[in-house]
């Protein structure tokens, strides 16, 4: 706890006690008249400042990142001079609402609003002044999303319209808002150098925002939404002035997750959409109808610059038809793909990086020969009715792996358990990092048995993760790896 005599340094200009247990701040505080910078940065207990804030007419920093305030206190709006607020917690009352952020016009870097459910006239938003904030590169709009909350959706539309940032803003995020439609600004070509977007939990929207025109737009996140269809209201041209012919010029990333009641993706008829995408993320997508192969056909062969796949919780049918895939495809991972069965490799000649975590039902990988030498990280757990690895792949939990051929390239091998598997790694001279664990191992005392470890020139990281029963460790096997220079040992209890 600070002193009340806290007060009395009236020339201080620095103070941080960032990362302290302080519960509250003296009142005496606000009597440092000359203070600059404030640092109170994870002070996790740190619940309410004091009110008398707005006499700190010098203050320009700010940090309240990592506390939990509940409202901020009581005319903020008087501190003309801060530069760093990285969030405003809006209170109920006039003195502490949203409208004391008309005041703060010299604000830069990010900024986030929290609890705009408090905002009850579109009027007190406009007052807010957010278009006029021009130094801010990142904007966080925020309602609390609980579903207890009950909130006007019809005043909630009407806020977010008088929240209009200014146009040079480079990152948007929107969360928890309850109203049923976007404004219009939201998407407007005006943007010009606006890279993300993120829209989470907006529960009562039917229908996504045209987001096509941002000429700059790099990352979307669409997370936790209700809708049920995804079609040309995404992709469609409005009449904003100079409109790009292209949807999504410049996106990247593109990711959907947590949208548990989405059915159907329409996409688009431009076969020359997302011409810069490298990441798809679909991610917990459970009533999504379309079968992946179907959904693969239609997108990504025109997806050329496609570096990255991640698909999770997805219980339709996944399959990859042939040509199907950018040959730029290098990443690809699964999880929890209760309908995925068999896999080939055929269809991803240049991946690099392959993940397939927690497939229930997966019971085959397939490749032709000869090996393939593309990849090198391969991680696959989780996949207990795995039979049958054919062709230049291996896997653990098969019974002879070591008459299986494993990537000559491979430089990263994720593996549960080990036995006959170790034997296949002696031509692994180029592997740098092999992660064993021991889930469902439970016999296994000692490791690694005495012949079985191969001689591995350059594996620098050995990783040994849940052995239950594991007594020993023999040092001797281990010296065979001469460039090792990270061992990692954990959740092994016996040793």
């Amino acid at each position: 706890m600070l002193p009340s005599s806290l007060g009395e340094l009236i020339h201080l200009r620095y103070l941080d006690v960032s990362r302290s247990a302080i519960k509250t701040l003296p009142k005496s505080l606000c009597k440092l008249s000359h203070l600059q910078t404030l640092k109170l940065e994870d002070c996790s207990k740190l619940t309410m400042l004091p009110n008398g804030m707005c006499n700190l007419l010098n203050l320009r920093h700010l940090d309240i990142r990592g506390t939990h305030l509940k409202e901020m206190p009581k005319g903020m709006g008087k501190l003309g001079q801060l530069h760093i607020l990285r969030y405003y917690v809006m209170g109920k009352q006039e003195d502490n609402g949203i409208q004391e952020l008309g005041g703060l016009l010299k604000l830069h870097g990010s900024f986030a609003i929290q609890k705009l459910e408090n905002v009850t006239d579109a009027n007190q938003a406009r007052r807010a002044k957010i278009i006029d904030k021009k130094h801010i590169d990142e904007l966080l709009l925020e309602w609390s999303w609980r579903d207890d909350m009950v909130s006007d959706i019809k005043i909630e539309s009407h806020v977010l319209d008088s929240l209009q940032p200014h146009t040079g803003l480079k990152e948007l995020t929107i969360k928890g808002y309850k109203g049923i439609i976007f404004p219009n600004w939201l998407g407007h070509c005006s943007y010009q150098n606006m890279t993300n977007v993120s829209l989470k939990f907006c529960k009562n929207c039917g229908k996504l925002p045209s987001l096509r025109q941002l000429p700059s737009l790099k990352s979307l996140r669409i997370e936790g939404f209700q809708l049920k269809y995804i079609g040309d209201e995404f992709y469609k041209n409005e009449d904003h002035g100079t409109l790009h012919t292209v949807p999504f010029p410049s996106l990247e990333t593109l990711y959907f997750g947590k949208m548990r009641y989405w059915e159907v993706w329409n996409l688009p008829g431009c076969s020359e959409a997302f011409p810069q995408l490298k990441k798809l993320e679909i991610r917990e997508c459970p009533k999504l109808k379309e079968d992946m192969s179907a959904l693969m056909a239609k997108i990504i062969p025109h997806l050329t610059s496609l570096q990255e796949i991640r698909i999770d919780g997805f219980i339709s049918t996944v399959s990859f038809p042939a040509n199907c895939l950018p040959k730029s495809l290098q990443k690809l991972e699964f999880w929890q793909c209760t309908r995925l069965s068999s896999l080939s490799l055929d269809a991803f000649p240049n991946l690099k990086d392959l993940s397939i975590l927690w497939c229930s039902n997966l019971e085959s990988i397939s490749m032709s020969e000869p090996p393939h030498t593309a990849l090198q990280s391969l991680t696959i757990s989780g996949c207990p009715k795995v039979v049958s690895i054919t062709g230049g792949l291996a896997a653990p939990n098969l019974i002879h792996l070591d008459r299986v051929v494993l990537p000559p390239n491979l430089v990263k091998l994720c593996m549960k358990g080990y036995e006959g598997l170790l034997r296949g790694l002696s031509s692994m001279a180029k592997l740098e990092a092999l992660m064993i664990y021991g889930w469902g191992c439970g016999r296994v005392k000692s490791f690694p048995e005495v012949g079985s470890l191969p001689h591995l020139p350059s594996l620098t990281t050995l990783e040994i993760n849940g052995f239950d029963n594991l007594e020993t460790l023999d040092c001797n096997e281990l010296l065979r790896l001469s460039s090792l220079q990270h061992l990692h040992i954990s959740s092994c209890w016996k040793l």
